[in-house]
């Protein structure tokens, strides 16, 4: 890989030092980067990991090659978008590919995705575009909430249904 001055180079989504910019790329896979999250889409829909990495790799490689993975927690919203000709696909197995194919590229490893959310939908033709942002401690303060409000509700006679058993 040629080296990058430090201004160019972008070592992660949540890199907020290098300015938002529209689509980069035009064959199969476009990058563009918005307040601070990653959005890439890709047309050519397959469950078969091979398939989707390889473009998704020289992508990177060739055309976006300021992004380095990063450690951090992320959060991921996938669209995909089936269209009259695309074949039958199952949700789950797409959310694993796309994960599966930024290892070492956005992320370390998938893993570190902490938030999955999976959209699909008809379109004109079969596409799936990933939103790719940090996670914040936003989600677990959420959860704490969420079962302190159901706790509050249920009022039942011992321990609070949202806590674990393990605990007091």
């Amino acid at each position: 890989m040629g080296s990058l001055s430090t201004q160019q180079q972008d070592h992660g989504p949540a890199d907020h030092g290098w300015a938002d910019h529209g689509w980069i790329g035009r064959g199969r896979v476009r990058a563009a980067r918005l307040e601070g999250a990653l959005l890439l889409r890709f047309h050519g829909l397959t469950t078969r990991g091979g398939k989707l990495q390889t473009p998704i790799a020289d992508f990177f490689r060739k055309d976006y090659r300021r992004l380095r993975p990063s450690f951090e927690p992320y959060a991921v919203t996938i669209w995909i978008e089936c269209g009259p000709t695309t074949p039958k696909l199952d949700v789950d197995n797409v959310a694993k590919v796309c994960l599966d194919a930024l290892n070492g590229i956005v992320w370390a490893d998938d893993s570190q995705v902490v938030r999955l959310e999976v959209i699909k939908a008809a379109g004109p033709r079969g596409a799936v575009t990933l939103l790719i942002r940090p996670e914040t401690q936003q989600a677990m303060t959420q959860l704490a909430d969420l079962l302190a409000r159901a706790d509050a509700l249920a009022k039942p006679a011992g321990r609070p249904l949202g806590r674990p058993l393990g605990r007091p």
